[in-house]
């Protein structure tokens, strides 16, 4: 059995572990010299960093936030943070983020438990004075917050394994139709351009939500042009930001230049995982165009 038709036929194999289908496809990176594809499986296998782009499969998740209030003498626990009135770049700490490595995802799942995520000190300190200035308006003004947790389902860990999977069944059959011997030693290497395509396209678009066919020069949306924007976004398979323009389009006319604004923030200071920085600076030129910047 071939590299390749080993890795289709390991893909929808549950005996064998994510981890283990991701080191022989870091054998493929290897064989056909391709730096970016054993970059991507080095950070599957070992963990992402917080600084890191993360794959779209990766993208940060909006979870329940629960914590401990103290109002006077009285202690009350297990209470929803609430959200409302948090300021957009502050908005990340109600998302859960994706980081681990697979053998650890892999473990979480076989282990049926739901996960917890603390919040750091800082946020809770910065957190209790928003409450202090009013801004949080859905609780007692007089409350502190005391400690803060995001509640993880175990639904969508199991989804990036499940996500990884298919996307490597899908680039080895990819391959496979490119050239069968891709991966054998002494096979094909990314200095044959129908290899090197195969494999940029995979990690451009598939893993990292990229478009082969936009890009900034072709760009063009008009001021306050809600419509073109959304089309635009769409078509940088990004979930999280289309999901964020999509909100927008249903405020009034007058709402949408501030909201677009916050979420072109959030992207620009990371609390918005858009993509590659192609499609990052795609979707930063087509908002700035709708807010009549550029």
């Amino acid at each position: 059995m071939g590299a390749l038709e080993e890795i289709i036929s390991n893909s929808t194999d549950s005996s064998v572990s994510t981890s283990d289908l991701l080191r022989k496809v870091r054998v493929i990176a290897k064989r056909t010299q391709s730096q970016e594809l054993d970059e991507w499986v080095k950070k599957e296998l070992q963990g992402y960093l917080e600084e890191d782009i993360l794959p779209v499969y990766r993208a940060p998740l909006r979870v329940q936030v629960l914590g401990t209030f103290k109002i006077g003498y009285t202690v009350y626990n297990n209470m929803v943070v609430p959200m409302m009135g948090v300021p957009y770049n502050m908005e990340k700490i109600f998302h859960a983020h994706f980081f681990e490595s697979s053998s650890t995802l892999e473990q979480q799942v076989s282990d049926n438990k739901s996960l917890e995520s603390p919040w750091p000190q800082e946020a809770i300190s910065i957190y209790n004075g928003l409450i202090a200035k009013g801004l949080i308006t859905t609780i007692n003004p007089f409350s502190q917050l005391l400690w803060a947790r995001r509640l993880v389902p175990l639904s969508p860990v199991a989804n990036v394994l499940d996500n990884i999977r298919t996307s490597v069944l899908d680039f080895a059959l990819d391959l496979e139709a490119t050239n069968s011997t891709i991966g054998e030693v002494g096979g094909p290497t990314i200095q044959q351009k129908e290899v090197d395509t195969t494999i940029n396209y995979f990690i451009e678009n598939k893993i990292y939500g990229g478009s082969a066919t936009l890009v900034q020069g072709n760009i063009q949306v008009n001021p306050g042009d809600i419509v073109a924007l959304l089309s635009t976004i769409n078509s940088l398979s990004s979930p999280e930001l289309s999901q964020e323009v999509q909100a927008v389009t249903a405020l009034p006319p007058e709402e949408q230049k501030s909201a677009i604004s916050r979420i072109l923030a959030g992207v620009k200071d990371g609390a918005i995982n858009v993509g590659s920085s192609v499609v990052t600076n795609t979707a930063q030129q087509a908002m700035s165009q709708f807010l009549g910047l550029s």
